[in-house]
């Protein structure tokens, strides 16, 4: 496969970075030719031509999805490349086949509008077009388009076939509590230990006591758990799990137990309405249909009564998104009736899906906590010392990434000269015992060179993590300057507004109760403005926003409280956390 004259041109001013996609949607039926392996051995030689005809190429990196599907771009390898390209990381994308990236036309336009942003060129290596000039282009969008009636095509076929299976009362779905699929007839058979906790334990208790929570604390105190893990016909279940309040409300709402099958979505995504199969009376019901109308009353009254959600509507949650328990959830607004108004508070959503006995951190008072954040964040912004000990902090850290970095870069480029060494080696004794012993260390010689690629391109990544300090200090002067206007915006802003400056502002906020009868506790502050471990410590009150005068006069702390947050990567994802802002705070 020859490269364009762009490219080459391309390449004599900057080495190539080159990233392969690799994708099966079903890696059970991929034919010896489109598997995982065989696109990656194809990609690599491909590769190793380039560079024995003498382009330079500065990394080589493999993005492999098995068992991912085309038809829509949620793909966490495909985002991870995605993300590289906006960075402008990329210099070519290597596909086996155009639709590998897509079988949506518009997604795949959109790829188009990308790489076109960003100065990245696709290449199919078998689809024979040039996707750059006009009949290329035509030609790309009449194999997506082919792709993506192909995928409609078995979609319809496939649906046809369960509808079909739901008339005859069949089973589609996988593991259902209560009962087993049979293999022969696949329709679904009791299974009596699991019928029983469900009559008695599930729906007679929930009559008896009247909502879901109480039906839990009653599975929980009987220790019933829930059998997780393993197929609709049965065998035994990898582990065993505690009961969540939406899987109880699921069973009590699901009218399989009446003995019906009921296939489709009435309220599918993207479109207004589907078919709905329903089949009555084909397998041995669980439940009576007395039983099951009074349980569903039931529950519409619970659902009008329930103020949780309701009352926590309609009122802007400033922290909404930063904050995390001390069990390491998220805590989620919440609201309630008082005598004389309505109360907002911050929960935490294991207890509220587990019970109270897998937390025991109270429900936060909104106001309180909101109000103790954005006091702390208006000191910092009204104190130069608190700011200049921030920036001094974070150059400090900056020092100890840099240090790191050198020592990453050092274990890298020690072992890609030992790489280098093995292939001349094995390069040398291919020519001097001939092509019977090319067959014998080819696969080596292969392994050894993707390794290579490997290592260029974690070199090249330490390289452009690293930065000037000079530049970094620039950041923090101007964090130091500008930091002065933050208390004067939060003070004229709606708790809107606030919402957004503070997720621009704040990383995440953990909450650790410290007074369980007070309730009253720590929270521990980490802010977007630096580079480490940086955090801000302060008191929080469940009922009140005061703070003691010790934590007044403490001011920063000293870094030690950086080990209690949990990993960045791990609190919002996927381009839902606000970007990294540097030392500048921005709106």
């Amino acid at each position: 496969m020859q490269l364009k004259a762009s490219l080459l041109e391309k390449a004599a001013r900057q080495a190539l970075r080159i990233v392969c996609y690799l994708r099966v949607s079903d890696p059970d039926s991929a034919v010896e030719g489109d598997s995982i392996p065989a696109q990656r051995n194809y990609m690599q030689r491909i590769v190793d031509q380039w560079r024995e005809a003498g382009v330079p190429i500065e990394s080589v990196d493999f993005y492999e999805e098995m068992g991912k599907s085309g038809k829509n771009l949620k793909r966490p390898e495909f985002l991870r490349m995605e993300q590289r390209i906006r960075k402008g990381a990329v210099d070519v994308v290597l596909a086996f086949k155009i639709d590998r990236l897509s079988r949506n036309t518009d997604d795949f336009r959109g790829i188009e509008r990308l790489l076109e942003e960003h100065g990245v060129e696709l290449l199919p290596i078998n689809d024979m077009y040039d996707p750059s000039n006009a009949q290329g282009w035509f030609m790309s969008h009449m194999t997506i388009g082919q792709a993506e009636y192909e995928r409609r095509v078995i979609g319809e076929r496939t649906r046809l076939a369960m509808e079909y299976r739901a008339k005859q009362g069949m089973w589609n779905g996988g593991f259902l509590f209560g009962y087993r699929k049979d293999e022969k007839t696949e329709r679904l058979v009791i299974h009596p230990e699991e019928a029983e906790i469900i009559r008695k334990d599930i729906y007679d208790t929930f009559e008896r006591q009247g909502s879901v929570g109480k039906v839990l604390e009653h599975l929980q105190n009987h220790g019933i758990l829930y059998p997780n893990k393993r197929s609709s016909s049965g065998g035994e279940p990898d582990e065993f799990v505690s009961f969540q309040k939406q899987r109880i409300r699921r069973i009590l709402e699901n009218e399989v137990y009446l003995g019906h099958i009921i296939w489709g979505n009435s309220k599918p995504k993207g479109r207004k309405s589907a078919k709905v199969v329903r089949t009555e009376n084909v397998h041995e019901p669980i439940i009576a249909k007395e039983q099951f109308v009074r349980v569903q009353r039931q529950l519409n009254q619970n659902r009008k009564k329930r103020t949780n959600t309701r009352y926590a509507r309609g009122r802007q949650s400033p922290l909404k998104g930063l904050i995390r328990c001390a069990c390491g959830c998220h805590m989620v607004a919440k609201g309630g009736t008082g005598r004389n108004e309505t109360h907002h508070y911050y929960g935490c959503t294991r207890r509220n899906h587990e019970g109270k006995d897998s937390c025991n951190s109270p429900a936060f008072r909104a106001d309180a906590l909101e109000t103790a954040v954005i006091n702390r964040l208006k000191r910092i912004s009204t104190t130069p010392e608190a700011r200049q000990r921030i920036a001094q902090e974070a150059l400090r850290h900056l020092g100890d990434d840099a240090q790191r970095i050198e020592r990453d870069l050092g274990l890298v480029r020690q072992r890609l000269g030992t790489v280098q060494a093995e292939i001349n080696n094995l390069t040398k004794a291919i020519a001097r015992m001939g092509a019977d012993a090319a067959e014998l260390v080819e696969e080596e010689l292969v392994q050894r060179k993707q390794e290579r690629d490997q290592l260029r391109g974690q070199a090249a990544e330490l390289e452009r993590e690293k930065a000037p300090r000079d530049v970094v200090e620039e950041r923090a002067k101007r964090f130091v300057e500008q930091w002065s206007d933050i208390g004067q915006l939060l003070d004229d802003a709606t708790l809107e507004e606030q919402r957004i400056i503070l997720q621009h502002l704040v990383e995440v906020l953990e909450l650790k109760m410290v007074d369980h009868e007070r309730k009253r506790g720590t929270y521990v502050l980490k802010l977007f403005p630096e580079v480490g471990r940086l955090v801000q410590e302060g008191h929080a009150s469940a009922g009140r926003a005061d703070e003691s005068e010790k934590t007044k006069e403490a001011g920063l702390p000293r870094g030690k409280t950086g080990s209690v947050l949990t990993e960045k990567g791990l609190v919002r994802q996927f381009g839902q956390k606000a970007p990294r802002l540097g030392f500048e705070p921005r709106t």
